[in-house]
């Protein structure tokens, strides 16, 4: 059996004008949601061995912070692929996350993440909020990440900030 993490990245500003959105950083708000947030997976159990985020720089700082307040920060991925990547691709990316690892993390955009969290359950109801931060925690009853499919999980518990 495996869990997976499926979480939108920390709350970003804008940066500088004519910044590129690949490059917005987090903001004050979304720098200090991620130590709460981190406290509430340690709660549930739920520390990822394997962490796949987006290139862009607010996925990776989540990614980051949040690793480092879960003790896992050596495990930590970069995909191009997951910046602003569609369900498909995110469910593609999860097929390949570490087979060694129980529970894994994707850190990635709306809307992609938000559909691919709901893909994974098969209700869009239970996951009808997705703010920044926000976390589906998913039961899949898998033996390896690459048996992951559309409806294969259940909602453990959706976090957010």
């Amino acid at each position: 059996m495996k869990t997976l993490i499926a979480m939108r990245h920390a709350n970003a500003g804008w940066g500088s004008p004519g910044m590129d959105d690949h490059d917005r950083p987090l903001d004050a708000k979304g720098l200090s949601d991620i130590p709460p947030m981190a406290q509430r997976l340690l709660a549930g159990g739920w520390v990822p061995q394997t962490i796949l985020c987006s290139s862009a720089t607010r996925t990776q700082t989540t990614a980051i912070n949040l690793a480092t307040e879960l003790g896992c920060r050596d495990c930590i991925r970069i995909s191009r692929e997951a910046y602003l990547a569609p369900p498909e691709i995110l469910l593609q990316l999860t097929q390949q996350l570490d087979e060694e690892a129980d529970v894994g993390l994707i850190v990635a955009h709306n809307p992609g993440m938000h559909q691919f969290a709901c893909e994974l359950i098969g209700n869009q109801q239970e996951v009808n909020h997705f703010p920044p931060l926000s976390a589906a925690v998913i039961s899949l009853q898998i033996d390896y990440w690459g048996e992951i499919d559309r409806a294969s999980g259940s909602l453990i518990q959706h976090l957010y900030p």
